[in-house]
């Protein structure tokens, strides 16, 4: 929320910094808050990708695994390199035939 009300992002640090050294989270809080701080500041850090882009990534991931299956890689290398599902590479298949 601090980075929405406009704190810089130094002033964030500072004041992890002092709330830290004045309180103590016990350890699976510690480790919970710095799991949604690093998801969050990932996020923040995130472009918006338009339609076109996810449909462009989605036909290039659908080409590879096709390349893939052509070469008789088995369903789950292709899922695990394109990261397409298996459900998804299966229908690719049989298209296929």
């Amino acid at each position: 929320m601090l980075y929405d009300q406009g704190y810089k992002e130094q002033d964030i640090i500072e004041l992890h910094a002092f709330l830290d050294w004045m309180m103590r989270l016990p350890e699976e809080l510690e480790r919970e808050f710095q799991n949604e701080l690093k998801a969050f500041e990932e996020a923040k850090q995130m472009k918006y990708v338009t339609t076109i882009e996810r449909m462009a990534a989605d036909e290039k991931a659908r080409n590879i695994a096709l390349n893939m299956l052509k070469d008789n890689l088995s369903v789950e290398q292709v899922a695990r390199f394109t990261g397409l599902t298996i459900v998804r590479i299966q229908q690719l298949q049989s298209e296929m035939e």
